[in-house]
């Protein structure tokens, strides 16, 4: 078992990149392309705010289909700012899409910028042979400005000489 370099990643078409800057030594930046906030947070979410920040997950299918998500406005102060304010509370962050391979699994994680900003993610793993647009679940505790278009995401993709089982679940082709 072996990770790619972010060069590696790219050539091999697991991400398409929008920017050279996106390629890291050990990764990929994924950028973002949805944010949607939880406008309603039901119950099932309340627990979670302290699980987060213990590094444990609660998070439920269940619980995401009782959330009532509502797309984040982009916001246009002048040309030098474009983006997203988020205000406390719950998102969905929709990344860029991903094209895992049969012999590999990535690890999304995020970039340390993001953590700076108080606002804090949830890691995650992509599956072997999973084709789709990641989402991730952010806890933000106090309000953040986030540009247009930002990296947010580091992709870390690890490979074996033999393929894995295909990712056969419900997220397969996720928001394509």
């Amino acid at each position: 078992m072996s990770f790619l370099k972010g060069e590696e990643i790219v050539r091999r078409k697991i991400v398409n990149i929008e920017d050279s800057k996106q390629i890291q030594p050990c990764s990929v930046e994924l950028i973002f392309e949805e944010i949607h906030k939880f406008t309603e947070d039901p119950e099932c979410l309340e627990p979670f705010i302290g699980a987060i920040l213990r590094d444990k997950t609660y998070f439920s299918k269940e619980c995401y289909k009782l959330a009532k998500l509502t797309p984040t406005q982009l916001y246009v102060e002048d040309q030098l700012r474009i983006g997203y304010y988020l205000n406390e509370g719950f998102y969905i962050i929709t990344l860029q899409e991903v094209r895992m391979l049969k012999n590999c699994f990535g690890i999304l994680t995020h970039r340390s910028s993001v953590q700076r900003l108080l606002a804090i993610p949830k890691a995650t793993i992509i599956d072997p042979a999973y084709h789709g647009k990641p989402k991730v679940l952010v806890y933000v505790k106090y309000p953040i400005f986030i540009e247009e278009k930002a990296r947010l995401f580091h992709l870390v993709v690890y490979c074996s000489e033999e393929e894995f089982k295909e990712y056969q679940g419900q997220y397969q082709h996720e928001s394509l």
